[in-house]
């Protein structure tokens, strides 16, 4: 195991004791100074190569990397020779045990990199090789963090098939959801947005810029992210109340109004609440902004403010009220827990906006050349 650890060790600074090296061939000083740790280092490699291949490492390099730590204490401090041998031993374990999470953190994470796009499976906005432009699924989830580890080495490698499959993304539209656009000619493509993820309004806005609604049908899967640490256990105020209007008034399609759904979404993500101090979009005021927006539209406030945009979109009182009770009942509710276990068991993304289209599945803001 010594010989194990002084590997780790010596390959960290191997890199400066080569730099070291070079410079040595012109600098006596330097090079009895580096010759040393190169020499070693090659012994380490040696000890190693027996191990991986189970033999047994070379038992004198073992001595010789004790015996130089442990030489200088024998004369002035023999009493500490005993403790600081097992303290080496405890130290090589660790090292190297510390070096094997270490390896399989890197796995790890550059699984989760390609299958999720992020190489946080738990916080995948934190990640700094992501795009970063994601709400985590997994927001407030508590969980051991020994456990949490293993559990999304799961979640990775489970994942993996749906990575490399081919999407088809009429299989994840529901039987009653009405398209932005509808072309015959036109693939299918879904969006699954969060109503108060600042993500999902920038996705959503980058395809209005686009010509992505021209190219594609698209269909919205709305996906509420809990959060148990929220007072309603999610983790955007109002998201559950705007996501199942949008789930209500599916069923309420007109010719006038053929994708209502799409109407709520386009009012929350591009128009300004016209009652705030400050110009901020309907989204940043039903969420509240941290304040910016002073706290986030009560329940009545959120109700009301959507019901008057029903009645912009041309529906009648009497069709708003059973709206807002189709919003309240159980068959609303359960349309959103199968938007849920699609999302989670189905699509296992780890990030809200996901889009599939063109066989793909994209998780984070579209972006587009322009």
């Amino acid at each position: 195991m010594v010989c194990i650890a002084a590997f780790i060790v010596l390959i960290l600074i191997s890199v400066p004791a080569l730099v070291l090296n070079l410079i040595g061939k012109r600098n006596k000083r330097v090079e009895k100074f580096v010759r040393p740790y190169f020499t070693m280092f090659k012994k380490a490699w040696y000890c190693v190569g027996r191990r991986v291949s189970f033999r047994k490492c070379d038992s004198n390099f073992k001595s010789e990397i004790k015996n130089s730590v442990l030489s200088k204490l024998v004369i002035k401090h023999h009493k500490w020779v005993r403790p600081v041998s097992v303290a080496i031993e405890v130290a090589a374990v660790l090292i190297v045990a510390v070096a094997i999470w270490s390896l399989a953190e890197v796995v790890k994470s550059g699984l989760s990199l390609y299958v999720y796009g992020t190489c946080n499976v738990a916080k995948p906005e934190a990640c700094v090789l992501g795009d970063g432009e994601v709400c985590s699924t997994d927001a407030g989830e508590e969980r051991n963090a020994f456990i949490g580890w293993f559990t999304e080495w799961g979640d990775v490698v489970s994942a993996i098939p749906a990575r490399i499959k081919t999407w088809d993304a009429t299989e994840y539209i529901p039987d009653n959801a009405n398209f932005y656009k509808y072309t015959t000619e036109n693939p299918a493509a879904l969006d699954i947005f969060d109503p108060g993820c600042v993500n999902c309004l920038k996705s959503f806005n980058n395809q209005l810029a686009s010509d992505f609604f021209d190219k594609y049908n698209v269909a919205l899967l709305p996906y509420s992210i809990k959060d148990h640490s929220s007072a309603d256990g999610y983790k955007f105020p109002n998201s559950y109340l705007i996501s199942s209007y949008i789930e209500a008034v599916r069923d309420f399609k007109t010719d006038e109004v053929p994708a209502p759904e799409w109407l709520i979404v386009q009012k929350l993500f591009t128009e300004s609440a016209p009652d705030l101090d400050v110009k901020l979009s309907y989204q940043q005021a039903f969420n509240g902004l941290a304040g910016l927006a002073g706290t986030p539209y009560s329940t009545e406030k959120a109700r009301s403010t959507l019901h008057a945009w029903l009645s912009e979109f041309g529906y009648s009182e009497d069709i708003i009220a059973q709206i807002a009770a189709r919003a309240d009942s159980a068959e609303v509710s359960s349309r959103l827990d199968q938007n849920r276990q699609i999302v989670d068991e189905k699509i296992q993304t780890k990030g809200i906006p996901t889009t599939i289209y063109d066989g793909h599945r994209h998780i984070g803001v579209l972006h587009f050349d322009k």
